[in-house]
């Protein structure tokens, strides 16, 4: 019997069966139910029953649960999320993973995470359900997922930057990111793999909040964050330029205001419309700009525009002329060379002039362009006054002109000088610095004339006196300034001074039309009368003359030349003749009834034709000229021409003036000859030293001549002099200083010449120190400078180093005439001529 408790009787539950054997299997029950059965024994023979059942209770097990549902996702690079279902019969769930081995019980929920695992790596699940009586389904079949990769690094750097609408932000690259997520103000505006990002049309003026973070498929990293403020805005353009009130020099330019911040207004100007080389002339807050010192006439371009932090707008222009200017005046205007007739005028041209317009009054300035004497209107800035009269004060007033507009500067420059006094002679003149040769007015005897003055030859300084014209004869050896005088032989009309027009003199020259010393000159007061004969000393050359005229009656000694007699044409024939030469160096017979005959000698030479249109000419001066100590002094006293010059080496000294020939122009001009020496000079080979006579000249190269060096030096051993040598005229590098004058002693036979000689080419202006020794003058050598073999720097010629100037060069005389070392070796067998020695001190 069977029931839900033990049956108590065999009515009680019901009967399963009635058995013969055992075990008997009861089937068809319910899982998990408990049945209890009771067991009573019978015997059929007697149809008894056992009295008490064997009794036992049992619990049909439980129904095996279903398989569960199973999936696997990865949710990181670390972790796989698993999920399952619990079926209803089932009381738990198992999970195995099944590498790396581990397994978990679930009895609850349907999902777990697997943790701990490593990226990108894949992992296998299976499962299982159970009941509490461990009765388990089948397992699932695998299933299996791969986590993700590792999520990577947040960027460790954001920077952002900013303009007026727009940012720039860049961001360092993460390993292992695939891309990037950039947001402003937690909005993304920019998901890629790139690190940078430009973000437009912004506001300005304003803070934006911006943050990155790198990602990939693992997922992305925390965020990197930075802030930017954008900037002001560039303002916008001034919408006018105005320029007004514009003048000559100057215009004010005016703009309009910009909208927006403005830190400053730039305004250029340029003369060109493409504003190439534009000048900014204002920068800064204000609205209007005063330009000034603008150029007259001219066209101006202006550009302005509005600028702050945030840049600059474009540009508004606008273009202007400025009128046409009254001029400035001239400034410094000032006098210089002032004659006892003329003075020079200089100034600076006033700023827009075309002209500069000069009035001259006696005494005071002019004050307008009424007042006085328009005397100069021209472009240049130097106006010579002639024409004045002596010991006068004349004042001048200069104006600016232009003379596009017609107008003239309104204020003025003046100055006024003296005229000085009308010298008494030409010499006088020279003395006060006059080195032009032509007609100035003098006044001997109080009462002023015209007269020609030669102001370069031979020192300049000769007034010109009488000119006899063979075609218009002076027969009036007195005759005073005649209606158609002119000193300037322009007319050529002959005329001669009288007495009282004749300036104080001690020394007379004769010439040929303006030349004064075409001959020779002889310290001598001329006379307008009768001359004796009189013998003269010429200061010049040392020679003796004779002068003579005789205005009565001829005289039979002094005309070699011509047929003697005693014919009145004779009469007034003036004569300057060489003591014991063959002729008369110059004669004229104005009386002669032949032209041919009246100027007939001038240095032996005839003139017979009967239309000789040149003048024989007389002309006198004061010694008194002949005071500078070198020609370099006449350079700086203003002498530029070359030729002959007197001078006194010592002034007040002992010493008696020379006659030297100046050179002016050769490097610097101021070069004295001390020397000339000739090829051919063969005898009285040390006569010519030391003489103090210069009476060489182109035509004359046989006189040698040597002046002592010590006439030219107060140095004790004549080292602050220059020394040049010429060979035939031509200067040869280079020039020497500091040589020893003793050199130039024939007769010095012991002693050195000075170690400090310098030496420097020609042109140029830097003293270079000789390099070696040098030797002694002796007898054999006059001048000489280093060894003769040397070939040294001082020599700069040739194979040997020695400037020998008529010397030997050997000492048993046996080589005639001189070599001249250092000169590339000149010698006997070659072309040249002479050699000249100049100084300048």
């Amino acid at each position: 019997m069977v029931k839900d408790t033990a049956p108590s009787s065999r009515t009680d539950g019901a009967s399963v069966g009635s058995l013969s054997t055992s075990p008997y299997a009861h089937t068809g029950l319910n899982s998990n139910t408990e049945y209890c059965y009771s067991v009573w024994a019978y015997n059929t023979l007697t149809s008894l029953y056992s009295d008490s059942p064997a009794t036992q209770c049992a619990t049909t097990l439980m129904t095996v649960p279903g398989i569960p549902s199973l999936s696997v996702v990865a949710t990181s690079s670390s972790s796989i999320t698993v999920t399952y279902d619990l079926p209803a019969d089932a009381t738990r769930t198992e999970i195995e993973r099944i590498s790396p081995a581990k397994s978990w019980s679930q009895t609850s929920g349907t999902a777990f995470t697997d943790s701990g695992l490593e990226a990108n790596k894949e992992y296998c699940y299976k499962a299982r359900s159970c009941n509490s009586q461990d009765a388990c389904s089948v397992y699932t079949a695998d299933k299996c997922a791969t986590t993700l990769v590792a999520i990577p690094e947040i960027p460790s750097s954001l920077t952002c930057s900013a303009s007026a609408t727009s940012t720039s932000c860049s961001w360092s690259a993460s390993n292992g990111a695939t891309s990037y997520n950039l947001q402003r103000d937690a909005s993304t505006i920019y998901d890629g793999a790139g690190t940078s990002n430009t973000d437009s049309s912004l506001s300005c003026d304003t803070t934006y909040d911006y943050q990155v973070q790198a990602c990939n498929a693992g997922g992305c990293s925390t965020w990197k964050t930075a802030s930017v403020t954008t900037t002001v805005c560039a303002p916008t353009a001034p919408t006018s330029l105005v320029l007004s009130g514009t003048t000559g020099s100057s215009t004010t330019a005016t703009w309009s205001g910009a909208t927006g911040t403005v830190t400053n207004y730039d305004l250029d100007i340029s003369t060109s419309s493409s504003y190439t080389g534009a000048t900014n002339i204002y920068s800064g807050t204000a609205l209007t700009s005063l330009s000034s010192g603008l150029t007259c006439a001219t066209a101006y371009y202006y550009r302005v525009r509005a600028c702050n932090a945030g840049g600059c707008s474009t540009w508004k222009t606008a273009s202007v002329t400025t009128t046409v200017c009254a001029p400035t005046a001239p400034t410094g205007l000032n006098y210089s060379n002032v004659t006892y007739n003329s003075g020079n005028l200089s100034w600076s041209v006033g700023s827009g002039s075309t002209a500069t317009v000069i009035r001259m009054q006696a005494g005071t300035s002019p004050t307008s362009l009424t007042q006085g004497t328009e005397v100069y209107n021209g472009a240049g800035a130097i106006f010579g006054a002639t024409a004045l009269s002596a010991n006068t004060t004349y004042c001048y007033s200069a104006w600016g002109y232009n003379s596009s507009s017609g107008l003239y500067s309104s204020g003025y420059s003046s100055t006024c000088f003296t005229t000085d006094n009308y010298s008494a002679s030409c010499s006088a003149l020279k003395t006060k610095g006059y080195n032009t040769s032509g007609v100035y007015t003098i006044s001997p005897s109080g009462t002023a004339i015209q007269a020609y003055c030669d102001m370069t030859t031979d020192g300049g300084g000769w007034t010109l006196i009488v000119a006899q014209y063979e075609n218009d004869p002076v027969t009036n050896w007195n005759e005073g300034i005649q209606p158609d005088y002119d000193p300037s032989l322009v007319t050529k009309k002959g005329f001669a001074l009288s007495s009282s027009q004749i300036p104080t003199h001690n020394q007379v020259a004769f010439g040929k039309d303006l030349s004064p010393t075409f001959g020779d000159y002889a310290n001598f007061t001329y006379s307008t009368g009768n001359i004796s004969k009189t013998l003269v000393t010429s200061p010049k050359t040392f020679k003796s003359f004779h002068i003579y005229r005789n205005t009565a009656f001829y005289y039979d000694g002094h005309d070699p030349e011509q047929s003697l007699g005693s014919d009145s044409q004779w009469n007034n024939t003036m004569t300057f003749d060489a003591v014991g030469g063959a002729n008369y160096n110059w004669a004229f017979s104005p009386n002669h009834t032949l032209a041919s005959a009246r100027g007939f000698s001038m240095n032996g030479l005839v003139y017979s034709s009967s239309s000789e249109s040149f003048a024989w000419t007389i002309w006198v001066r004061d010694s008194a000229i002949s005071s500078y100590p070198s020609c370099n002094s006449w350079k700086s006293a203003g002498a530029s021409a070359s030729g002959w010059y007197s001078i006194d080496t010592d002034g007040a000294g002992s010493s008696s003036p020379l006659v030297v020939y100046c050179d002016m122009t050769s490097d610097g001009g101021g070069w004295t000859r001390a020397a000339l020496v000739t090829k051919n000079y063969y005898n009285s080979i040390w006569n010519a030293w030391n003489t103090d006579l210069d009476t060489g000249n182109s035509a004359i190269l046989n006189a040698n001549f040597g002046i002592a060096f010590n006439r030219f030096s107060s140095d004790a051993n004549g080292e602050d002099l220059e020394y040049s040598i010429r060979v035939d005229g031509v200067s040869k590098n280079p020039i020497y200083k500091d040589v020893n004058y003793r050199a130039w002693d024939p007769l010095l036979s012991s002693g050195t010449i000075d170690n400090n000689v310098k030496q420097r080419n020609v042109g140029s202006s830097t003293w270079v120190d000789c390099s070696d020794s040098y030797i002694k003058a002796n007898i054999y050598w006059n001048w000489a400078i280093s060894s003769a073999s040397s070939g040294n720097n001082c020599s700069g010629y040739g194979n040997g180093g020695a400037f020998i100037l008529h010397g030997l060069t050997d000492q048993d005389h046996s080589e005639w005439p001189f070599e001249l070392y250092g000169l590339n070796s000149y010698t006997s067998s070659q072309d040249w001529t002479y050699v000249e020695v100049f100084i300048r001190k």
